[in-house]
């Protein structure tokens, strides 16, 4: 009888054991888990967006500018969208400018405290009107500061002052292409520059005129005509050979030994084979560029997926771009490296003549770089 009543106390004693080892254990919060959102009032309604929640997603990216300055970007919007209703952008800029496609250091470009927007103008960039002397098929423009164009008569703004060597090829259907390059000074001021044209063209003589701005008088002329023949007249005249095309140059120094050149495709008047092309400038302007260093940029898409941006108006004088925190994101859907920032902020964003109240917000966001 004993040794029944212990058998059963020692089944039960196993029953309960079993039973507690098949409870599971209360699901583990995790509170330090990165969540993305904003919480902020347009035009004073209230409104909150957040990554996991009805499909937005804070995407994260980088992008160098042609003024080599990094803007880091973070985009809390919806997944499921192309044209995206109701969501934010912020761009934030790097405080220096980097070589082209240089890594960055992150820890280094953002700091705690206020931003700008982008707003003003800071240097002188330079309008440059350029026009082709020819009708041809295709027009191909390198403008020697690593940007290109296929328009006859581009207009190119080039961001800082220096000499930029400039060339355009054009080519025919024909077959028939033709390249010339001159070195541009773009600077304000009146730099000393050179240019060749053709006064006249009888058989194989051509007749040939310089023109300068700037410089000091007086001034020495080096011409070489492209047969071997030079010359150091002012306007002077070649005898050709034979009928054709020729590559002529110029070079003019001042009496300060300050030196002007120009290249010039030239062609003889009974010579029809040849698509020599030219070029000249018609207009030199400075004009005002903003580099936006260490200054934001916000974007907002509304709810018919009208976008409004910061930096195409005025901010009012209790605008605001706040960091109060920066911190490790970890890498992003591209493997990219994140940072994690802490914003506040107040602005107007503009769509033409609509200007939309961005105000008191909070947002975690969360940028990339490289």
């Amino acid at each position: 009888m004993k040794l029944l009543t212990y058998s059963l106390i020692f089944a039960l004693l196993i029953t309960s054991l079993s039973c507690k080892k098949k409870e599971y254990p209360e699901d583990v919060v995790i509170t330090n888990a990165p969540v993305y959102y904003s919480r902020l009032k347009v035009n004073d309604l209230p409104l909150t967006l957040q990554a996991g929640i009805d499909d937005y997603y804070m995407y994260s990216s980088y992008k160098q500018d042609s003024n080599n300055v990094y803007g880091f970007i973070g985009e809390l919007k919806k997944s499921t969208c192309d044209n995206c209703t109701n969501s934010l952008k912020i761009q934030i800029n790097d405080y220096k400018t980097s070589v082209f496609n240089s890594p960055v250091i992150a820890d280094s470009s953002f700091k705690m405290g206020k931003y700008g927007f982008f707003a003003g103008a800071k240097e002188l960039s330079y309008s440059v009107n350029f026009k082709s002397s020819v009708v041809s098929d295709e027009y191909a423009w390198n403008f020697g500061d690593g940007t290109t164009s296929t328009e006859k008569d581009p207009v190119h703004t080039f961001i800082k002052p220096g000499k930029y060597n400039v060339c355009l090829t054009t080519r025919n259907n024909n077959g028939c292409m033709s390249t010339i390059c001159n070195v541009q000074r773009v600077e304000s001021g009146n730099p000393f520059k050179a240019s060749i044209s053709v006064l006249s063209s009888n058989g194989n003589t051509v007749v040939f005129a310089s023109s300068y701005s700037g410089g000091t008088a007086p001034f020495k002329y080096f011409w070489s005509f492209g047969d071997g023949s030079t010359s150091t007249a002012v306007n002077p005249v070649c005898n050709y050979k034979y009928r054709g095309g020729y590559p002529v140059s110029l070079m003019i120094i001042d009496s300060k030994n300050d030196t002007a050149r120009a290249n010039f495709n030239a062609v003889t008047q009974n010579d029809m084979s040849s698509c020599a092309t030219n070029y000249s400038v018609a207009n030199i302007s400075p004009v005002q560029t903003n580099l936006a260093l260490s200054n934001v940029a916000v974007s907002w898409k509304d709810a018919s997926g009208v976008e409004y941006v910061s930096n195409t108006g005025q901010q009012s004088d209790d605008a605001y771009f706040e960091v109060t925190s920066i911190s490790n994101g970890g890498l992003n859907e591209k493997g990219q490296p994140t940072v994690k920032l802490q914003i506040r902020f107040s602005c107007k964003v503009y769509n033409g003549n609509k200007v939309i109240k961005l105000t008191d917000a909070e947002t975690v966001i969360c940028v990339a770089y490289r």
